[in-house]
């Protein structure tokens, strides 16, 4: 293959690559349209109560969960962090952390085109 050609093809597979994973120039907290989990706020509700499963005994009584995360230009989710939690708690949330990293988000929008977004979720849940 001719320099030139193979030139040319690492140079679309490197802009394929580069668009598959979006950078976040800026991120924001306040936009038209938030970031939003695929399915709506009753699938997030079904995603929550299936997968995040906890050890009472860790967590007697409630549990006061408030983390952040970056969801992309294509849905993805980065920078996934528990808030006001202790180290040792926030341990028993990796498999949790993990599942959600793993779901497409819609993104938010700003002015007609999709923007990066701060999501910021708080919830109590009570053990019976």
């Amino acid at each position: 293959m001719g320099y030139f050609k193979m030139m040319l093809l690492l140079s679309f597979i490197l802009c394929i690559s580069a668009s598959a994973f979006a950078q976040c120039d800026k991120v924001y907290t306040k936009t038209e349209r938030k970031a939003e989990f695929e399915g709506g706020a009753a699938a997030w509700k079904r995603f929550l109560e299936r997968e995040l499963s906890l050890d009472t005994s860790v967590f007697p009584g409630c549990l006061n969960l408030r983390f952040e995360m970056i969801v992309d230009t294509n849905g993805r989710i980065s920078e996934l962090h528990f808030l006001d939690m202790e180290n040792e708690k926030k341990q028993y949330l990796n498999d949790f952390k993990e599942k959600l990293l793993k779901k497409q988000w819609i993104p938010a929008m700003l002015e007609g085109r999709k923007v990066c977004y701060k999501h910021i979720q708080t919830m109590t849940i009570r053990f019976l």
